[in-house]
């Protein structure tokens, strides 16, 4: 901004900030003894100074103006100390953040595809005033899974349920098992001999006794034996694992 002075070279221009050193001749100096018909002069040459300052300080005001009024791209604060009680607006958007724009910032941090959680409520984000952004809820009443190599990312699968079609059979009977003397319950067999010209009876029957063990005819064949298992009709289980819920969302634009 170019600024033209009524009075470029003012009449002050040839005064000196030390009163002493205004001693050059009048009207422009006030030296010792001057004449005394010369020291109107001097005075005169004095106001025309002042004068003349002031409609050079007037015309820079006028000028200027308010910073509003200014060329926006000729305005350049370098430094100094804002009060605390001037308020300075941002316009939204405008470049604050290390080169980017508050919606530049945001697109930085959650770019369109971000997935987040909240365990505070189950609204979606809201964007700082200035931004334009879309959140959605992500994978309603499903269990989050961790890709693995060439898996689809957002698939939903599987159930928290089993397959109610669950009837089977396991087929049938055990195999045949014998079952060995150690396998038998713990168990003992009376004989009792009957036998003829036994003392100390009439009719000459008694109870024979004798010093060697009498052994019972074998019982049991030793076949084998089964189990019968039973098959299970259609059945469903239901797992739930230990689990928080929170409201995930995704930046869908």
């Amino acid at each position: 901004m170019t600024i033209t002075l009524p009075y470029p070279t003012p009449i002050a221009d040839g005064y000196d900030p030390v009163p002493g050193n205004n001693n050059s001749p009048p009207p422009t100096g006030a030296p010792e003894g001057q004449a005394t018909s010369t020291v109107n002069d001097s005075m005169r040459d004095t106001k025309a100074a002042v004068n003349q300052n002031w409609q050079n300080v007037e015309a820079v005001n006028n000028a200027l103006g308010t910073m509003a009024e200014q060329d926006a791209s000729a305005v350049a604060i370098t430094g100094g100390t804002i009060d605390a009680a001037v308020s300075v607006a941002l316009a939204v958007n405008s470049t604050q953040f290390g080169g980017l724009t508050l919606q530049q910032l945001y697109d930085f941090m959650y770019p369109v595809g971000t997935v987040v959680y909240r365990g505070d409520s189950e609204t979606a984000p809201t964007p700082p005033t200035g931004v334009t952004a879309t959140w959605a809820l992500f994978g309603e009443g499903n269990y989050p899974k961790y890709i693995q190599t060439g898996q689809v990312v957002g698939e939903i699968f599987g159930s928290s349920n089993t397959d109610p079609a669950g009837g089977h059979n396991h087929g049938g009977n055990t195999g045949a098992t014998a079952l060995t003397e150690a396998q038998l319950p713990a168990h003992t067999h009376d004989t009792t001999a009957v036998g003829s010209g036994g003392a100390g009876t009439a009719a000459g029957t008694g109870i024979a006794t004798s010093a060697t063990p009498i052994t019972s005819d074998s019982t049991g064949s030793g076949d084998t034996h089964t189990h019968t298992i039973s098959s299970q009709a259609d059945h469903q289980h239901t797992f739930a694992p230990p689990s928080i819920r929170v409201a995930g969302y995704i930046r869908t634009a």
